[in-house]
């Protein structure tokens, strides 16, 4: 195992931890690819190797959210659940982690492009550890649950510790503000305030009689949640047109990717998407409109419907 806290200069000098090698390779070929870059091209990239983060707009995914959202998001659920429910974590408890909040982060990248110029990668964390029990502990006091917590020691405990050692950036001026526990309760009131606004957002549009396409598990932001709505809302709109002009009722639209066949537009809608999503989008489109490849663009699905949505409207509409 490596030196603990660990130092700058460890990097690469032994083995990697087999169950995290994956991940730390991916990162140490960006950290060596800054460096030879500033030696080849004379450029000034700084390499920043970050502790383990969290705060406001985090993943809470139930599957793909690491430990401290996972933790926010359990607790929550079983306290909102009436305590009926236990919390159950993930091994023995006993591995440390040292943990930084993002907005700490983001300081302390602008506070190095401003004082420091070199090769070597910089450690950025608090210096600060604890056992992944006592930080459990610490999120379930935060958010305010008090019922059964039980530890599965048949799902792995990982790498046993992991503590930077910060002197270096220390000695250049920097350190931390955030502590661990004022910062979970500030990423907790933004849990809790991106819950609420996804909520209004699903009431205020169930009134306007959309069906709710909100999933909890997948703790969307309410920007997506709109974004969404708005592809619902324009496609009821002609559902709504075209039924009556037909002499029905008019439903509310089942789903937002309706294919743009029905309304006509293949001859004259063209969809930009970058190349990596160009064969995703087309297959969504089924043949409703040419994909054109555009290298520079970074468009996701919903957002290339959000433009389909606006020609389907704006030049579906004239053909009543």
């Amino acid at each position: 195992m490596a030196p603990q806290p660990m130092p700058e200069s460890c990097l690469l000098t032994s083995e990697l931890e087999k169950t995290n090698e994956a991940y730390a390779l991916a990162k140490i070929s960006g950290l060596k690819y800054c460096e030879f870059l500033n030696r080849q091209y004379g450029t000034d990239y700084i390499s920043v190797m970050p502790t383990n983060l969290y705060g406001p707009n985090d993943n809470y995914h139930p599957e793909h959210s690491h430990v401290l959202p996972a933790l926010i998001r359990r607790f929550h659920e079983a306290k909102e659940a009436g305590f009926k429910k236990k919390v159950t974590c993930w091994g023995t408890g006993t591995p440390l982690r040292e943990f930084l909040y993002v907005d700490d982060l983001a300081d302390g990248c602008v506070y190095l492009m401003n004082h420091y110029s070199g090769n070597e990668t910089v450690n950025l964390g608090t210096g600060k550890e604890l056992t992944i029990k006592e930080l459990t502990e610490l999120v379930a006091k935060v958010v305010g649950y008090d019922g059964e917590i039980k530890w599965d020691p048949t799902k792995p405990d990982g790498t046993p510790r992991k503590l930077l050692d910060v002197s270096k950036l220390e000695g250049l001026g920097w350190k931390y503000k955030t502590e661990l526990e004022d910062g979970i309760r500030l990423a907790y009131e933004d849990f809790l305030k991106q819950s609420n606004a996804c909520r209004t957002i699903e009431k205020r549009l169930g009134e306007l009689q959309c069906i709710s396409y909100y999933y909890p598990e997948a703790r969307e932001t309410p920007v997506a949640i709109i974004q969404r709505f708005m592809l619902q809302a324009v496609y009821q709109t002609y559902e709504s047109r075209r039924n009556r002009k037909n002499g029905k009722n008019a439903p509310c639209c089942s789903v937002c990717s309706v294919s743009l066949k029905n309304v006509g537009l293949s001859e004259n809608t063209i969809v930009c998407a970058s190349s990596a999503q160009v064969e995703l989008i087309e297959s969504q489109l089924d043949g409703a409109a040419e994909v054109a490849v555009e290298p520079m663009r970074r468009d996701t699905f919903p957002a290339v419907m959000l433009s389909c949505a606006y020609l389907f409207q704006t030049k579906g509409s004239k053909r009543g």
